[in-house]
């Protein structure tokens, strides 16, 4: 239920709009989520977020300003630092990355 909420319905969500969403507080949610996961409802959501804007940079005609809006981040800026800290390379590279990956894979 949460990844779909996450995912699907609301890429921009907060912590407590998620937690409101399903109807627990704020610290349960992230309990539960400790538990189950061991990883925080913010970095989920975070997570979520840049995994959506990988698969959107994996396809052309949209900037990158475009892709930060539908992640659910209205400042490119922080678009950037977030997606460096899940994976590890900026936005360009990894699209760079995706193009090498790419052309090796075709025979």
């Amino acid at each position: 239920m949460v990844p779909d909420i996450v995912r699907y319905q609301h890429i921009a969500i907060s912590v407590e709009q998620l937690a409101a969403q399903l109807n627990m507080s704020s610290r349960t949610l992230h309990r539960k989520m400790g538990e189950l996961s061991q990883e925080t409802p913010k970095s989920f959501i975070t997570r979520a977020r840049i995994e959506n804007a990988a698969v959107l940079l994996e396809k052309p005609g949209k900037t990158l300003a475009q892709i930060a809006g539908e992640c659910g981040y209205s400042d490119e800026t922080a678009f950037r630092r977030a997606f460096i800290s899940v994976m590890g390379m900026s936005p360009g590279r990894y699209k760079e990355w995706i193009k090498q990956r790419s052309g090796l894979q075709q025979p």
